[in-house]
């Protein structure tokens, strides 16, 4: 049988993700653990962004939710606005914290690929994963305000400059999407830095987040141009709104697993993975546990 090694890059790459079925369970629980945390991540943004003084960021926030969520965009809207307005005032940091900490389920299939993907035997013990889960968490949150903030900005100092028009709608647009993309290739960055139980080099995941940013919002553009076409109203009744995200989820995390078995594939840091010795690897899981 052919060894993967031995074929064209993306062709191994693509193999690799048609025929290992782990690989699918991995993206569904990614999917899975993303459709339980986007409401509740949604929300919480939009509660603090709506204590700060200047509403920007939160428009900015409110035009990114309805370009990027694929289905039922104003019935999102809608109920967001209704629960900022009940909940989001009065929220206690608790409350926050247990959001993040939610959302931090999604680390643990996504440091199972990752680890895989530089070759880090090893993974984290489940409370350590979410504790770095929820790290992350917060620097997501992070990089994402940062990124609405700029989006903000740049959306006054256009609406400051020129008239209501096309000019004003294709330039807010556009630094929109360029501060969505530079947020998404931070985040990327990130993850794959941070997230394996190993140590990875920044070098190693610099081009391979380039190419997985590129291609999230390659397929997010396909996808929303696919969409209409699955008729998920008529399939999924009034769970079409839900399904039509985990959908997209689903998708995308194909897109970030690509990405990382590429980087696993060329990158030095897969090197650097396979040449630990094991008892320097048994030390730092001790030390991680």
């Amino acid at each position: 049988m052919t060894d993967d090694r031995d074929l064209p890059a993306p062709v191994a790459l693509a193999r690799r993700l048609v025929q290992d079925a782990e690989l699918h369970a991995l993206c569904g629980a990614i999917a899975f653990f993303s459709l339980l945390s986007f409401y509740p991540g949604a929300f919480l943004l939009l509660s603090l962004l709506g204590r700060l003084p200047w509403d920007a960021p939160r428009l900015a926030l409110l035009e990114a939710l309805r370009m990027y969520y694929p289905a039922a965009q104003e019935f999102l809207l809608r109920n967001l606005g209704v629960s900022v307005v009940q909940y989001g005032r009065d929220l206690p940091w608790s409350a926050a914290l247990w959001i993040l900490v939610g959302a931090a389920g999604v680390f643990i299939p996504l440091e199972t690929v990752l680890n895989r993907a530089f070759g880090f035997r090893r993974h984290r013990p489940y409370l350590w994963n979410q504790a770095v889960g929820t790290a992350l968490s917060l620097a997501t949150a992070a990089i994402a305000v940062l990124a609405l903030l700029a989006a903000g900005a740049v959306r006054a100092a256009v609406e400051a400059a020129t008239a209501p028009g096309f000019a004003r709608s294709a330039l807010s647009l556009f630094a929109l999407r360029g501060f969505a993309v530079l947020g998404t290739a931070a985040v990327v960055v990130l993850w794959f830095r941070f997230l394996p139980n190993g140590r990875v080099p920044l070098r190693a995941v610099l081009v391979p987040a380039f190419w997985t940013t590129l291609a999230v919002h390659l397929v997010h553009l396909g996808y929303l141009l696919v969409l209409p076409r699955l008729a998920l109203p008529r399939v999924h009744g009034p769970f079409y709104v839900s399904a039509g995200f985990a959908l997209l989820a689903y998708a995308l995390a194909f897109v970030l697993v690509g990405g990382a078995l590429l980087a696993g594939r060329h990158s030095p840091g897969a090197q650097l993975a396979s040449e630990i010795p094991p008892e320097e690897e048994a030390d730092g899981a001790a030390r991680a546990g």
